[in-house]
């Protein structure tokens, strides 16, 4: 895809009413090196024989990187359960066109090369002619939940001769096309009929090309079988396979406070979704499947209960249906009413009869507490969202079916390429989005601490804990900097409505047209010491004068601190004193933040001499 087509923006038309900034969408780092340095460990290490047949891999026992006693390469093709659309089975190979960290590959954005490689590791073929049908089978998917590519576009399979050349076989080149749903994957076979390919180290590997300046053209491959004596046309596997994730068990959120949990309605809770697939050709199957709720910290069995097995039936090869488990209920937690916390482990296992080799993805899992965090994500990122103005701030909206109080607020700040200056944030809660004195429940001055893991969360304190009535808050996150601050973006929970933006006077409600996903910002209800007798009463602002300033500035009453930043996030002066000299500084635009006790205030300020 054209660089000029894309811009800043990854899959999303972001539109606003304000010409001066918007929600902005980047890629994210996939692979850390924690992670990543283990799995390299691994991949290279001398295997002392090849391969034998079948060559089978869906990728669902993989994390981040592909099996290393599969694939010989491909470190930079992420291996991930999120950013594909309803695959065969969970987790695909997903080659988005930057490496591991998220850098792009290249600066010539007007031709297409190549971005990422999935290679094998040698397979023995000798032996085999034409006659024994050997196949390679592939799902594919373009874009998903990625950028789609564009005619220029391709991903490609490689054979590896008796030649030690690579060829492309009949059919191995599959060409991005703009009208193919996003949200299909199709099935591609190639015959090996040739006996070049039919030796003792053959090899095969997937290429792709595109834009190398970014994550302009995503395909997602996935259930790759090689194998002999295969018949195509109405081809039947032994096998059933879990594609979707577990739904949250709860309505809407991931994960809930232990001490609201039975506060709530029933209606807290929610039928589980799962996607189920076939690969055989039976007709009629029905789907007979069990729901399994464990506290994994005390090892007790929560829920475990027959399932409605009168719902879709499955009708042969590629058949795909969604399946629900009946929604839990308070009465389900009743006998852990005395606890303070649940790590819960919700498990869907399909009873099929597959061949014993394709049980690995008969059974999934989702996780989540019930314990003092209030979040809406799955915890996964995809990509991240932000805005790139000073004083914009972005919010999401939560609720609490009680009077609770908030202790911190954790929030996903995900490594991009290239990897953004420390900023400085002001994180608020507010009763609502007025703008009125008295919607400011509370603030706190910090640093964007970004994730040196997978989808870490940094955990901000507030400076005094907030009572919060039962009913609707908002935590929102103001910067000081044109630089664009990524926060997680979670692409598999569709929360976008909950999303707020303010680059001007005013805030704007996110929808779907311009933003889907959650914000991976998350209210944090911990145990604590601290005494709140009550919420506190609304501080008025802190004012000062002049503005525009040349000399010096006078605030009305005695604070305990002030900062004046540049549009860069850099504080520049620093003081305690209720008046400050401001002369040395350049004339332009700068933030002043004052703060007294919780109250910050945060304006604008004109230096012109």
């Amino acid at each position: 895809m054209s660089k000029q087509c894309f811009t800043y923006l990854i899959g999303l038309l972001i539109m606003t009413s304000q010409l001066q900034a918007q929600l902005i969408v980047k890629p994210i780092r996939h692979t850390y090196l924690d992670s990543k340095s283990t799995a390299t460990q691994g991949r290279f290490k001398i295997h002392s024989d090849t391969l034998s047949l079948p060559f089978w891999d869906d990728f669902s026992t993989s994390y981040q990187v592909a099996d290393s006693t599969l694939w010989y390469s491909g470190e930079n093709v992420w291996i991930n359960a999120t950013t594909a659309i309803t695959p065969p089975s969970i987790n695909v190979a997903s080659f988005d066109g930057v490496d591991g960290s998220g850098t792009p590959y290249g600066t010539d954005s007007n031709n297409s090369t190549i971005t990422d490689i999935l290679e094998s590791q040698a397979i023995n073929l000798a032996g085999l002619t034409s006659t024994d049908n050997v196949y390679l089978s592939y799902y594919w998917q373009q874009q998903g939940y990625g950028e789609i590519p564009e005619p220029s576009d391709s991903l490609v399979v490689k054979f590896w001769t008796i030649n030690k050349e690579w060829v492309t076989p009949e059919g191995g080149r599959i060409i991005g096309d703009p009208d193919t749903p996003d949200d299909v994957f199709t099935k591609n076979s190639i015959h090996l009929n040739e006996t070049d390919y039919l030796h003792p180290g053959f090899k095969f590997k997937f290429v792709a090309y595109g834009n190398p300046t970014g994550p302009f053209d995503v395909w997602h491959v996935d259930y790759v079988l090689l194998d002999k004596n295969r018949t195509i046309a109405g081809e039947s596997i032994d096998d059933y396979a879990i594609s979707t994730q577990p739904t949250s068990l709860f309505n809407r959120y991931s994960s809930i406070p232990f001490d609201q949990l039975f506060h709530y309605p029933d209606s807290i809770f929610a039928p589980i979704d799962f996607t189920l697939t076939s690969f055989q050709d039976a007709q009629g199957r029905n789907v007979a499947f069990e729901l399994i709720v464990t506290d994994t910290l005390n090892q007790t069995i929560v829920y475990n209960k027959p399932q409605d097995p009168d719902q879709l039936v499955l009708n042969g090869v590629d058949d795909q249906n969604q399946y629900q488990t009946y929604p839990l209920t308070l009465a389900d937690f009743a006998p852990y009413s005395d606890q303070d916390s649940l790590f819960l482990s919700t498990t869907i296992i399909f009873n099929s009869s597959d061949d014993p080799k394709y049980q690995i993805n008969d059974t999934a899992r989702y996780y989540s507490t019930v314990h003092e965090t209030l979040a809406y994500d799955d915890g996964s990122a995809e990509y991240s969202a932000g805005i790139n103005q000073t004083s914009g701030e972005l919010a999401v909206q939560f609720s609490t079916p009680s009077q609770d109080t908030l202790t911190h607020i954790d929030i996903h700040f995900p490594q991009i390429y290239p990897t953004p200056d420390i900023s400085t944030i002001t994180l608020y809660v507010y009763k609502d989005l007025s703008g009125a004195d008295a919607s400011t429940l509370g603030a706190g001055e910090f640093s964007a601490i970004y994730a040196t893991k997978q989808n870490e969360f940094a955990r901000y304190t507030l400076p005094t804990p907030i009572v919060l009535k039962q009913g609707t808050f908002f935590i929102s996150m103001k910067q000081f900097t044109n630089n664009y601050i990524p926060v997680g973006l979670d692409k598999n929970t569709q929360n976008q409505d909950l999303i707020y933006y303010k680059t001007g006077q005013d805030w704007v409600q996110n929808n779907a047209q311009n933003l889907k996903g959650t914000l991976m910002i998350r209210a944090i209800f911990a145990d604590n010491d601290f005494v709140v007798a009550a919420t506190p009463d609304a501080v008025p602002p802190l004012r000062f004068f002049p503005n525009p300033a040349n000399h010096q500035i006078t605030i009305e009453s005695p604070i305990d601190e002030l900062r004046i930043l540049n549009l860069s996030g850099q504080t520049v002066l620093h003081s305690t004193n209720q008046t400050v000299k401001v002369s040395q500084l350049q004339e332009g635009l700068y933030i002043i933040k004052i703060r007294k006790g919780s109250s910050i205030t945060t304006e604008k300020l004109l230096i012109k001499h």
